[in-house]
């Protein structure tokens, strides 16, 4: 369920420049799958989608 309710509140962010892009690149996508690795080879700390779509969503009392 709350990998429903990220991937909903990226669409905002996506929806006014690319809707197409957020179905194939967030909604089809595990959140809880890896970036890239398991963290040891390239730095990455073996982030998650979740991970990387939170960090680009505004903060709270962030404009």
């Amino acid at each position: 369920m709350n990998d429903i309710v990220l991937k909903l509140r990226m669409l905002w962010h996506f929806f006014l420049s690319n809707p197409v892009g957020w179905y194939h690149e967030i909604w089809k996508q595990d959140a809880d799958e890896r970036l890239c690795c398991n963290g040891r080879e390239c730095g990455c700390m073996g982030a998650t989608f979740a991970d990387e779509l939170s960090y680009h969503l505004p903060k709270k009392g962030q404009p």
